[in-house]
């Protein structure tokens, strides 16, 4: 893909007005507390037109199903994967975000982990995007780690979460096109298995004890290991290091397949 070529133009548009749109749902969070179902709705409303413009997860492989085209047999399904996808991992990075650094660091840990993918496609496109947004996370990181002089709030946190979900199914995207065997998407849980599973943890947990799902409270893993005696930077340093080894893991299969 060439930077200044109108595919990846295309690709670069849906990055910048994705993330943007994201961004103005969190400083409406940020600013005017708006509801969970407002918040949500705004986000599935994103989200869907992200699907419209082109950035989809159009082909689902199975070890049995090879290669099933679900944007042209079931677009529907495709609609609804992609949209609670992006959904799912923005929230996930709003969670995380409630340590100093967390969940900057672990952006440019996942970020890092994708660089190196399209670094064995040779997209150069990719490469500059993801590299751009690497380096200006450093930037923040320096002033966010534990004890931070800024803090990303919801606004942030939703920009970054909407770049990693963007950059996880463009590199879906690129390996569903280069090899029709791929089991889609494993590879991307693998890589934001922390985030997806304390997400998960945390809504199960607080449904079972008949509260909302996005009542605020100390489920978190990192709020359980600080309850447990760990600092607040040894809590961070550990999510760097489980963040660093999924993301070995995940990026490996990918380089796999392609």
């Amino acid at each position: 893909f060439n930077l200044l070529s109108p595919s990846y133009f295309n690709f670069l548009k849906i990055y910048i007005i994705g993330s943007i749109l994201f961004f103005i749902i969190g400083v409406l969070e940020d600013f005017f507390d708006i509801s969970n179902l407002k918040k949500l709705i705004l986000q599935f409303i994103v989200a869907s037109f992200i699907w419209l413009q082109g950035l989809r997860l159009e082909y689902i492989n199975f070890p049995f199903i090879k290669n099933l085209n679900l944007f042209d047999t079931y677009p529907i399904i495709s609609l609804l994967i992609t949209v609670f996808w992006i959904v799912g991992i923005v929230n996930a990075f709003n969670w995380l975000d409630g340590l100093d650094g967390l969940a900057c660091g672990s952006s440019i840990i996942f970020c890092s982990g994708y660089f190196l993918f399209f670094i064995s496609t040779g997209n150069l496109s990719d490469l500059m995007i993801i590299g751009i947004f690497i380096t200006s996370s450093f930037g923040f990181l320096i002033h966010n780690f534990y004890p931070a002089k800024i803090f990303m709030g919801d606004s942030g946190s939703y920009l970054v979460g909407s770049i990693i979900a963007f950059f996880s199914i463009r590199s879906e995207i690129l390996i569903s096109s280069q090899n029709p065997n791929y089991v889609s998407f494993l590879a991307q849980f693998i890589i934001l298995f922390l985030p997806i599973f304390d997400m998960t943890l945390v809504i199960l947990i607080r449904i079972l004890k008949g509260k909302s799902p996005f009542n605020a409270d100390r489920h978190h893993l990192h709020h359980r290991l600080i309850d447990l005696g760990l600092s607040h930077k040894n809590t961070v340093l550990f999510f760097y290091f489980m963040n660093i080894i999924s993301c070995v893991i995940g990026t490996n299969f990918m380089n796999l397949q392609i």
